[in-house]
């Protein structure tokens, strides 16, 4: 059959604007934030429609805007921008989608960052406006490999080179390029570059060629590639993508127009499918790399790694699906590939193998990756996650076109994804297809695929993908098509074919407006209907059509029933110890559970013991490593249980131990994440002997003195300036969370470097919240008559008169920099009376024009000194003597973000000469009276400095 100029139009018309990823306006990537969420109706919602509203606005008109509106804690901060090169229509068009799309891939988020083809759009509420960090960063590469990759890198560079020049010198910062004559096969190769107009020349220019100087070794030799960042991005591509060249057009008519078109058309259709990363089955849809440390070159661990990727690419290929383990603790290996169930034996092991060089290009020397493909799915880590049963991390993805009739599309799907999906749980390699025919004229199937693990039972399996569709995601609603990628269960749905060979499941239904005989009064046959004769599902699929509504109707008038019936039993008017603690959101977990998790708390997984019980590590079934706190008695554990609960539980943030959950049977504990690499003070105090049970500190709790630790000098190496320098960021945000962006104002009282863990990535996480204080949202101080602490670290207002605010952690946070900067111990200088105190120390070298000499002599000259120089002064601001004087939290976060909010000068700090408190009466007790100091800097206040103390919470 011979093809019309105008069908060959229509075609190549078709395939650009039915897949989601040719189209602009596609979501390319998303990143959710961290800092809290917010409820409906609240004003930070309202605050965020309104910056939402004005960034659609005016960054359609200019390209470019922020803004700002609200007051803290309710202050949102917004930027829009648009490709340089879109038409204002077009720029309003992807922003009135980013603002969608931002509140339904993150619904109730405070923060959240969209990038398009044409737009990238973000609003936090923490300040990010004037930072010159382009983090995140994503990569996406052509599947295509260029013939000459030598020289194609050096034309690469030289095009970017020229176009980043262009663009840092205009006032959009933006530019594209061609470079021509690169091979006969492919002669241009086109550049485009874009950074945000706020940056200068020299900070877009530093921060483009980061992007590709040197090209990133995911990216060596791909045909097309690009780079997205919150600053800047590039892309280059083998054809034109930006406005303005349609010369992919007048190609098609000429070869349309040619004797040999039909043959020539057709090549151009398999370069188009082979070219377009979208289009192509091996195609990396997502990927995710682990946050459990990196592994050297040529190490146990890779060697490990190679022959478990070697060997689930074989073992998969034959059977669909392996697991597998390589190695022993430290250097475990653990291994999981899923191929489609559709695909063959060759499909499959090309994909794996894809999947497999990806993984390391993608997350170089990473221990843990995750990729999924359209034919396969690959899995990587040295934590245990086999027989887990969560489906996360959880990927949506979704076509940009709307169904004409999304009611009735919507009722559709169900149908066919719960009859797919029971097809699928009968099944052996829980896999199964369907189809539904007479949707519309116009679209007249639609077509769904699910998938398990098939180690999964069935009732996991049904679990598991019943929650990918039932109900259907907003982002998902009213699509022509979408899928939901998990590392358990999978599905998609689409108006096309999409999977090889037929479906396993045919359903057909009555046309829209066809009217169709009552359904003979016997029972309803079940979902999974089996692709047998035509007759016999025409009529499953109208009994099914009619009496899921009817079951639904009935299903709901009975929930309401019943929510009305709860609504009417009175609310119990007292409540007891134990119903307080259950109305706090947190995980319950069984007793059985957790002695089986310790081996029933064995001594070899003790880790510590203190004033309120002993703390073990355990391993819960899917592999998690937690630590086990297990209170002494109910009267004293059930009251510390309930403050731990109150504060902790509503604390979410990435510098904080979590709480995981609680057990609430006969014996109390408290279940926290486990922190592998101990506490910081073990780190920074390399000259020093001090007592400490360092696995303890997992669980933030009170150590005894029976565990003392000799500490290598050499240990301070492990700590670079680098290292550092995260570390104080980290602890920065922490305590900014606690002090600003918290449900509840948390004034901890207890920051030390004992209490300051570090995750595998060496990531600082502030725990103990045993003497912490909920402040009330319009309290700024509070006073007590009984101190509790750690000396060295409390501020003077504290010691001396009992009074407390956010200003007293203000001045911990500034010890704990100057201990980090140095490798000091500020408790240990009352050690002696001739010792020199941190602060008197830090304090003379700064104002003596030596600074630089403070720094820990096991840096050597590895650090940046105007980094050095900033911490310190920032530092030394902190810990002055009047705590008005002293930055809050927000300022101190700014001061150390960017480089442009500049630093006041410190006056001098407390206690700056001080060498003892001798004359000050020693007491016994474990908190003494305001005004009665000890003189030992070894003791926090009867308890040693690397104590984790407990209090009873006071109320509000």
């Amino acid at each position: 059959m011979t093809m019309t100029p105008s069908a060959y139009h229509f075609l190549f018309f078709f395939l650009l604007f039915s897949s989601p990823s040719l189209i602009a306006g596609q979501l390319l990537y998303n990143v959710c934030g961290t800092t809290g969420n917010f409820t409906a109706n609240s004003t930070y919602q309202t605050n965020l429609h309104r910056v939402l509203s004005y960034l659609s606005h005016n960054g359609s008109t200019s390209g470019f805007a922020t803004t700002t509106f609200g007051q803290i804690p309710d202050l949102v901060i917004g930027l829009a921008l648009c490709r340089g090169d879109v038409k204002t229509t077009e720029c309003r068009a992807c922003l009135n989608t980013a603002t969608q799309d931002a509140q339904q891939v993150c619904p109730f988020n405070r923060a959240s960052m969209v990038w398009y083809d044409f737009c990238f759009l973000r609003f936090s509420n923490v300040e990010f406006l004037g930072s010159t960090s382009n983090d995140p960063e994503l990569l996406l590469g052509n599947t295509a490999y260029v013939s000459n990759p030598q020289r194609f890198d050096r034309l690469l560079n030289l095009l970017l080179n020229a176009t980043l020049d262009r663009a840092a010198r205009s006032d959009k910062r933006f530019a594209t390029g061609v470079v021509r004559k690169f091979t006969e096969e492919n002669p241009t190769v086109y550049g485009l570059v874009q950074c945000l107009p706020s940056l200068s020349e020299s900070q877009c220019r530093q921060c483009v060629r980061g992007l590709y100087d040197p090209l990133p070794s995911f990216l060596q030799g791909r045909q097309g590639g690009r780079v997205l960042g919150v600053t800047c991005t590039m892309r280059y591509e083998i054809y034109s993508f930006f406005e303005g060249s349609p010369k992919l057009i007048s190609n098609i008519d000429q070869i349309a127009m040619s004797p040999s078109a039909d043959r020539h058309f057709l090549l151009l259709l398999l370069l188009l499918l082979f070219s377009c990363p979208s289009l192509i089955a091996g195609q990396l849809l997502y990927n995710i790399c682990g946050t459990t440390g990196n592994f050297t070159d040529n190490s146990t661990y890779q060697a490990n790694l190679n022959r478990l990727l070697s060997t689930l690419s074989l073992n998969a290929s034959t059977s669909g699906f392996t697991t597998t383990t390589v190695g022993q603790v430290p250097n475990l290996a653990i291994g999981l590939a899923l191929c489609r169930g559709d695909v063959n034996a060759t499909e499959c092991r090309g994909c794996l193998d894809t999947a497999s060089q990806d993984s390391q290009q993608l997350c170089p020397f990473n221990r843990g990756a995750i990729l999924w493909y359209d034919f396969c799915f690959l899995r990587f880590s040295n934590q245990q996650f086999l027989g887990s049963t969560s489906n996360d991390p959880e990927i949506f993805m979704h076509n940009v076109a709307n169904v004409s009739s999304p009611q009735r599309f919507t009722r559709l799907l169900n149908l066919l994804l719960n009859s797919t999906l029971n097809n699928a749980t009968g099944s052996d390699r829980r896999f199964a297809t369907g189809q539904v025919s007479n949707y519309t004229a116009a679209s007249p199937t639609v077509y769904g695929l699910v998938q398990c693990l098939p180690y999964l039972s069935a009732s996991q399996c049904q679990q598991c993908v019943f929650g990918l569709f039932n109900p259907l995601p907003t982002y998902l609603e009213g699509m022509l098509g979408g899928r939901v990628l998990g590392t358990l269960c999978t599905m998609r749905y689409e108006i096309y074919s999409f999977f090889e060979g037929a479906p396993t499941l045919r359903l057909t239904v009555p046309l829209e407006n066809a009217t169709s005989p009552a359904a003979p009064p016997a029972a309803a046959p079940p979902l999974a209907v089996p692709a047998s004769g035509q007759g016999k599902k025409n009529v499953t699929g109208t009994v099914l059509a009619i009496a899921i509504p009817s079951v639904t109707a009935i299903s709901l008038i009975f929930l309401i029933c019943i929510c009305y019936w709860r609504r009417r039993k009175p609310a119990p008017q007292y409540e007891t110890e134990a119903e307080k603690i259950m109305s706090v959101e947190s995980i319950l977990f069984d007793l059985s559970t957790l002695q089986v998790a310790t081996a029933f708390f064995s001594e070899d997984n003790k880790l510590g013991e203190g004033g309120f019980g002993a703390v073990y590590k355990g391993f819960l079934p899917n592999g998690q490593e937690i630590a086990v706190k297990k209170l002494l008695n109910a009267g004293q554990g059930l009251a510390e249980l309930k403050n731990e609960l109150v504060l902790v539980a509503k604390l979410q943030h990435r510098n904080l131990v979590k709480l995981l959950g609680v057990c609430l049977e006969e014996e109390k504990m408290l279940i926290y994440e486990y922190v592998p690499n101990r506490s910081l003070d073990l780190y920074l105090y390399g000259n020093h002997q001090f007592v400490h049970s360092y696995e303890m500190q997992v669980a933030a709790l009170q150590i005894n003195h029976s565990n003392t630790v000799n500490v290598d000098p050499a240990r301070g190496k492990e700590l670079p300036w680098g290292t550092r320098y995260k570390i104080i960021n980290g602890i920065a945000q922490g305590l900014l969370y606690l002090h600003e962006e918290s449900q509840i104002k948390i004034i901890h009282r207890d920051l030390k470097a004992s209490n300051i863990l570090l995750d595998a990535e060496m990531n600082p996480k502030i725990s103990d919240f045993g003497l912490a204080k909920l402040f009330d949202g319009d309290q700024t101080q509070g006073t007590t008559n009984r101190v509790i602490g750690t000396f060295g670290y409390m501020a003077p207002e504290y010691a001396m008169h009992g009074k407390f605010s956010m200003k007293s952690d203000v001045f911990s946070f500034g010890v704990l920099v100057l201990e980090v900067l140095t490798g000091r111990k500020n408790s240990g200088s009352y050690d002696s009376e001739t010792a020199e105190d941190l602060l008197s120390f830090a304090w003379e070298k700064w104002s003596g024009g030596a600074a630089l000499e403070i720094v820990d002599p096991v840096l050597g000259d590895e650090y940046r000194g105007s980094d050095v120089l900033r911490c310190l002064q920032i530092g030394l601001l902190c810990v002055q003597e009047n705590p008005s004087d002293r930055p809050s939290m927000i300022t101190v976060d700014l001061m150390l973000s960017s480089e442009t909010v500049s630093v006041q000068t410190p006056s001098k700090p407390a206690f700056c000469g001080a060498k003892s408190f001798k004359d000050v009466p020693v007491s016994d007790s474990s908190a003494l009276p305001v005004g009665a100091l000890e003189k030992s800097g070894t003791r926090s206040v009867a308890m040693s400095p690397n104590e984790v103390s407990i209090s009873e919470l006071e109320p509000r």
